[in-house]
């Protein structure tokens, strides 16, 4: 599998400083109930070639479907065990792309400026959100797209694209839940979460953070229609039924 790194790449996962620290630690980890992509060297032992490729090697399965959502879980979190002892790359407290912006936002303060469209439903869940535990903050896998796993018969979920956030291992869990079930219009489907400490304030944080990705990128030319709309509806709809009274 081979993957281009640039310098001006939107996307902190394609930054040639932390793609050259994730492949590093990335062939130092254990990773037993996942698996990952390990990082092929060049002939003289770097990860990145000086036209900025990197390739890894190639791994067995398809993309996840809503069927495979409980071994998806079990992986998320061997991976994250296996993660949770990596330190903080000192980039990701500059991290100024949108995923980066909105990352800081979905757990911190609504920024200003944003776009009318978007309001009504973001100031809906923050106004949901509520105080989480204190779990503690570790590396996470920030893209964790039903595309970015893989499942095969006999083996481990395998994780593709490594996107480096910081957050409570949880989080993770919340943004795939995110993915698999409203971006695909299915809130059946997180029943399988339900038992994860604060899955819905971590979900509704997901959304939030989903939604000011838009905003920063500002594509919302068919917002009426988008996925990520339907998906914070169905969001709203889910936790609003869950706290009222019987």
């Amino acid at each position: 599998m081979l993957k281009r790194i640039k310098e001006t790449s939107l996307e902190n996962n394609h930054s040639p400083q932390l793609i050259q620290w994730i492949a590093d630690f990335t062939t130092q980890l254990t990773t037993p109930g996942c698996r990952l992509p390990q990082p092929i060297a060049t002939i003289d032992g770097r990860w990145i070639t000086d036209t900025g490729w990197t390739a890894w090697t190639f791994l067995e399965g398809q993309h996840a479907r809503p069927n495979d959502v409980p071994i998806c879980i079990d992986g998320i979190v061997a991976l994250h065990h296996a993660l949770q002892a990596i330190p903080k790359h000192p980039l990701m407290d500059d991290n100024r792309t949108p995923w980066g912006k909105a990352h800081t936002w979905c757990f911190g303060a609504q920024p200003a400026g944003v776009q009318p469209q978007l309001q009504p439903l973001i100031q809906q869940l923050y106004a949901l959100r509520q105080p989480i535990g204190t779990s503690p903050s570790q590396l996470i896998h920030g893209d964790l797209n039903p595309e970015n796993m893989l499942i095969a018969s006999d083996l481990p979920p395998a994780f593709l694209d490594l996107s480096p956030f910081w957050a409570p291992a949880a989080f993770a869990l919340a943004i795939f839940a995110n993915w698999i079930g409203p971006r695909r219009g299915d809130i059946a489907v997180l029943q399988h979460f339900e038992h994860i400490t604060d899955f819905k304030q971590l979900l509704i944080r997901a959304a939030i953070r989903m939604l000011l990705v838009m905003a920063v990128i500002d594509d919302l030319a068919d917002w009426e229609t988008a996925s990520e709309k339907h998906a914070a509806e169905l969001v709203i709809q889910y936790v609003q039924n869950d706290s009222e009274p019987p």
